[in-house]
């Protein structure tokens, strides 16, 4: 008797578990005109290029049995590490052909369930999923869904059997940035305060750059001359000479080109970040706003400072 209750009472909690732990259908997605759909430009960019659909997208879900894509069109989420003078940058909308079938059946896949204990689920840093969407051979298009992991999470296994597909065709779209959006996202501002120098040292203990915006300073007023691209090798030689330069002497010559960026770590209050430029002809210094100057660099650095 004993055994029977406790069979009655496992089976409650089984069948209480797979009720609970059930995942949420996904309805099927609306199949719709592709004009319908277009890459927006990432956020906190002001667009300059693609005008937004004129009609609203189809809902998302699951791909239509009865739809056979011949494309797919995927989203840049963010603009590329270069930004020209004129403060623009692009973003690109990649399109793959091929053999869909494995990406359907990834797509179309069922959620996972939800995990028993508590605390089997993890908090993590998603990166963020590109906007994609499939097109037939009649103009036709859809937007799928993604199955969720047990923990609520995307299974983006089919977007990445999409972007393993050929690449027939990039669209490249432009989009004008706003200051801010360059500091935020690029680590330098654009806006350059020319740094009078004073006599305290730099920390060299922890330092951490951003972006390296250059400048032509020939004029009256520093012009931003554009970003050449992200490269870390650039950062860790500009942290390697804040650490390691001495003190500069006398200068007598005028710089025409420098770069800058926003570094914390030198003896600031609160980690609030000090602009610091680097001369990239002329005396060659490294300045920042009442630190003692630095240097020179030699040729060489300022040319891979450059970029």
């Amino acid at each position: 008797m004993k055994l029977v209750a406790a069979a009655v009472v496992a089976a409650a909690v089984v069948g209480g578990y797979l009720w609970w732990s059930a995942p949420a259908s996904r309805g099927v997605a609306t199949i719709g005109s592709a004009d319908a759909f277009a890459c927006q430009p990432p956020s906190g960019v002001h667009d300059l290029a693609p005008a937004s659909a004129s009609i609203p997208r189809p809902a998302p879900g699951t791909v239509p049995e009865d739809f056979v894509p011949v494309k797919a069109v995927v989203c840049d989420s963010f603009t590329g590490d270069r930004v020209d003078a004129d403060k623009t940058a692009t973003y690109s909308e990649h399109h793959y052909a091929g053999d869909f079938s494995d990406a359907l059946e990834q797509l179309n896949a069922g959620s996972g369930r939800r995990p028993l204990l508590p605390g089997q689920c993890g908090v993590y840093d998603l990166a963020v999923v590109e906007d994609m969407w499939l097109l037939d051979a009649d103009g036709r298009a859809v937007q799928p869904s993604y199955p969720l992991h047990g923990c609520g999470y995307q299974n983006t296994l089919g977007l990445y059997t999409v972007r393993s597909l050929p690449e027939v065709e990039t669209v490249e779209h432009r989009v004008e940035l706003t200051d801010d959006t360059i500091s935020v996202y690029y680590g330098c501002s654009p806006v350059l305060s020319l740094p009078t120098p004073g006599a305290a040292l730099v920390d060299t203990d922890v330092l951490s750059g951003g972006g390296l915006c250059r400048f032509d300073v020939s004029g009256p007023v520093p012009m931003f001359d554009g970003i050449r691209g992200y490269d870390p090798g650039r950062l860790d030689l500009l942290t390697d000479l804040l650490r390691t330069s001495a003190p500069a002497g006398d200068c007598t010559e005028s710089a025409s080109a420098v770069v800058a960026t926003s570094v914390t770590g030198l003896d600031t209050i609160d980690w609030e970040p000090v602009q610091v430029m680097v001369e990239l002809d002329g005396c060659r210094r490294i300045l920042a706003d009442g630190y003692l100057p630095l240097g020179p660099i030699s040729g060489e650095q300022a040319r891979l400072l450059a970029g």
